[in-house]
Order: structure tokens, then C-alpha cells, then sequence
């Protein structure tokens, strides 16, 4: 076309031409790429019906663009040929997803459909980001890196896959935050490189929930829901202060595992209902930190013969417990907290209930593990075989648990050894 106005209200629709089209309601283009490339520094690039990507949008100028439908909302579609690469590569500027739906339409692809680098890229809570299948790349929705900002504000992420990060890869010096929405039915599968671990999201820098759900989502290998770890002495941390996670799976951490990473939980967070076929019902931590000041982990399940930590699982950790409550756990060994080799858990308050298993509620074992109540109430938990309180074994060496103040009682058959 020569008629070239810059504008900011742009439309690409299936009918469109790039070469003839003007962008507009009448004449609009016929491919994202077009519009962004002819947007002014902000503007809206409005999908007027379902199209089909066949190549990567690349979005490298630096603006600021709203992608949406105008009226009902429409979707951009993965093409059976588009197999090498992501639908789209974000790698500067801000992009604001908006009543859109991305569909990677099932297509067996090298990549997922977003790379973000050195960008901002926000949903809201009419957007879907859906059906994709990454053979290759971590992240079957999406992949993080050079300091870019991720922000879930509502919206669905469903039915994702990859062999590592089920939905969301999240790199070191990244971040992700999230504010609402529901992340499901996502899935990491070990193979072609992937080792099986995060469901839903792994994090390799910054995760912050503060609303949300995270819901049946599976990882054969660790964290059902969130794997969290450094990588080459990058710094990984995952605040959760509200939301819920929860029905999802996994071989280890049925909700959340963590290797070197601190995660902390806190507010009106909820961890229920996930299940590990072996450790950490709710959690599990490997040379890592879980600190607890509120929320709840509840009705979790570790293997019921061999797993432990129903609620979390504590190997060469630490963590402080100062509020919240662990309720109605269960596992073999230490259906409440499993704390083992050189882990030190402090309980400065807070409340564990009701958590059941066959040998020790909080459970200690393999020198040093030390546990140190200072606080809180460990109450009404049940062992089928031994004690239902807090029972250090020294088999696997010295292990220390140290009473200074808090409440132990009710506990069946014994409170304590």
C-alpha cells in the first residue's frame, strides 16, 4: 500500500492484505506482524476473527501494544508448519494481552508460543493462552529471560505441555507475578532433554503470587504445580502471600519443590490437595528454605508406605514456622514436616493439626536434623504405629529436638519421644 499512516488503533483480520490494506476497520491487515511494525509507540492491534500465525511475530521496536479483540473474542492459531519457533518473540517494549485467545493448536512444535526477552508482557482475565506443545524448549506457554517481566492478572493458561515447564519457564534475573487467573491442566513429561519438573511453572528467578489458582496440573519429576532452583548461582525465590494450590501431582513436591530456593508463605495462601507419589505432599525442599507466617497447607498426600513430609519435606533445608496452619496431611514418616540430614526448622508459632501417618507428625531423622519449638501448638495428629507428636530417630545419627515454649498435646498414640 501507499498509503503509510503511522497509527494507534490498528486491525488485522483473516481477510486482510498486507499489501493492500491501510490497517483499518474496512482494509485491515492480515498479519500481526504487519500492524506492529506499522503501530505508532503505543497502540492497539485489534484481531477482528480467528487467524492463522504462520510465522513468528517478531516485536522488537520497543513499544507499547494492547493485542485484543474488539468484540467477541477471537483467536491466533499456531499453523501446522510453524514448528521451529514461537508465535511470538517479545524482546523489547511492553505487550498488554487483552480478550485474545493464543492457541497452539496441539501442533507438536520445537517451542512454545511466547519468548519474552528483556520485555513486559501483561493478560487480563479474558485472555487464554491454550494448547501448546513445546518438544524441545522449557516452557510450553512461555519462556522467560534478559530481565522481563511477566504479569498474570486473570485469564486462563490450560492444557500446556513440555518436557520441563509445563506452562511457564521462568529464567534467572526474571520475574513473574501473579494476581489472578488459573493456571491447569498443564503438564511437564520427562524426555527430549526435560527432566519432568514443574507442572505449571518452573522459576529460576522471581515468582510472586498474590492471587489466583494453580489447579491440577502434573510433573513426573518434581513440583506438580511450581519447580523452583538457581541456575549458575542465580538467586530464585517464590513469595506467595494468597492464592490457591491445589489437585496438582507429581514424583516429588506434589505442589511445589524447591532445589537451592527460598520460598516463603504468608497471608491467606492455601496448599491443598496435592498429592507426591513419594516426598513432600505439599512441599519439598532440597538445600533450599520454606519459611511459613501464615496461610495453610492442608489435606496433602505423601505415599502412604514409603513417602514423607505430607505437609512439607524438609532434606539439608531450613525454615522458620511463625504462623499459619499444617492440617490434615498425611504420609509415612513425618505426616506434618519431615525434617532430615543437616535441616534446622525453627516453630516460633502456628498451628499442626490433624495430620496423620504412621510414625511421627513431626518427624526427625539422619544427623543433624534439629527441630527447635519455641511456639505455636503441634495438636490431635495421629501415628498408626508410633508417636503421633514429635519423634527424633537416631539411626541415621544424632538427631536434636529442642523444646523452649509452645504446646504439644493430644497427640496419638504418644505427644513426643
Amino acid at each position: 500500500s501507499t498509503y503509510a499512516v503511522v497509527r494507534n488503533n490498528l486491525y488485522v483480520s483473516s481477510t486482510g492484505n498486507d499489501a493492500s490494506g491501510y490497517g483499518t476497520v474496512n482494509k485491515p491487515y492480515a498479519t500481526i506482524q504487519k500492524a506492529y511494525d506499522s503501530a505508532h509507540t503505543t497502540a492497539n492491534i485489534n484481531v477482528m476473527s480467528n487467524i492463522t500465525q504462520v510465522n513468528t511475530a517478531v516485536m522488537n521496536l520497543g513499544k507499547t501494544i494492547t493485542l485484543k479483540s474488539p468484540s467477541s473474542t477471537n483467536s491466533i492459531i499456531r499453523d501446522t508448519t510453524l514448528i521451529t519457533n514461537v508465535l511470538f518473540n517479545i524482546n523489547s517494549g511492553t505487550v498488554n494481552l487483552s480478550n485474545i485467545i493464543i492457541d497452539g493448536n496441539n501442533v507438536q512444535a520445537e517451542q512454545g508460543l511466547i519468548f519474552l526477552a528483556g520485555a513486559y508482557l501483561t493478560m487480563d482475565s479474558s485472555t487464554t493462552l491454550r494448547n501448546s506443545i513445546s518438544t524441545k524448549i522449557n516452557g510450553g506457554v512461555i519462556q522467560t529471560g534478559g530481565r522481563s517481566t511477566f504479569v498474570i492478572n486473570g485469564g486462563l493458561i490450560t492444557n500446556n505441555r513440555a518436557s520441563s515447564s509445563g506452562a511457564i519457564h521462568n529464567s534467572p534475573d526474571c520475574e513473574v507475578i501473579i494476581n489472578g487467573g488459573t493456571i491447569t491442566n498443564n503438564a511437564a513429561v520427562s524426555g527430549s532433554g526435560g527432566d519432568g519438573n514443574g507442572g505449571a511453572i518452573s522459576n529460576y528467578g522471581s515468582l510472586k503470587i498474590y492471587g489466583g489458582t494453580i489447579t491440577q496440573n502434573t510433573a513426573t519429576g518434581r513440583g506438580g504445580a511450581i519447580f523452583t532452583s538457581t541456575y549458575e548461582g542465580s538467586v530464585s525465590t517464590v513469595n506467595i502471600s494468597a492464592g490457591t494450590i491445589s489437585n496438582n501431582s507429581a514424583g516429588n513436591g506434589g505442589a511445589i519443590s524447591l532445589l537451592t530456593s527460598t520460598v516463603n508463605i504468608s497471608g491467606t495462601a492455601l496448599i491443598d490437595k496435592n498429592t507426591a507419589t513419594y516426598n513432600g505432599g505439599g512441599i519439598i525442599s532440597e538445600n533450599g528454605t520454606v519459611n511459613m507466617s501464615g496461610g495453610i497447607i492442608s489435606n496433602n498426600k505423601a505415599n502412604a508406605t514409603s513417602g514423607n513430609g505430607g505437609g512439607i519435606a524438609y532434606y539439608n533445608s531450613s525454615g522458620i514456622i511463625s504462623g499459619g496452619e499444617i492440617k490434615g496431611n498425611s504420609a509415612w514418616h513425618g505426616f506434618g514436616l519431615m525434617i532430615q540430614q543437616a535441616s534446622t526448622i525453627t516453630m516460633n508459632g502456628g498451628v499442626i493439626s490433624g495430620n496423620t501417618g504412621v510414625n511421627g507428625c513431626v518427624a526427625l531423622y539422619n544427623s543433624p536434623a534439629t527441630f527447635i519449638l519455641n511456639g505455636g501448638t503441634i495438636k490431635n495428629n495421629t501415628g498408626t504405629e508410633a508417636n503421633g507428636g514429635v519423634i527424633p530417630w537416631n539411626g541415621g545419627g544424632t538427631t536434636t529436638y529442642t523444646y523452649k515454649s509452645g504446646t504439644v498435646t493430644g497427640n496419638k498414640p504418644t505427644n513426643s519421644y
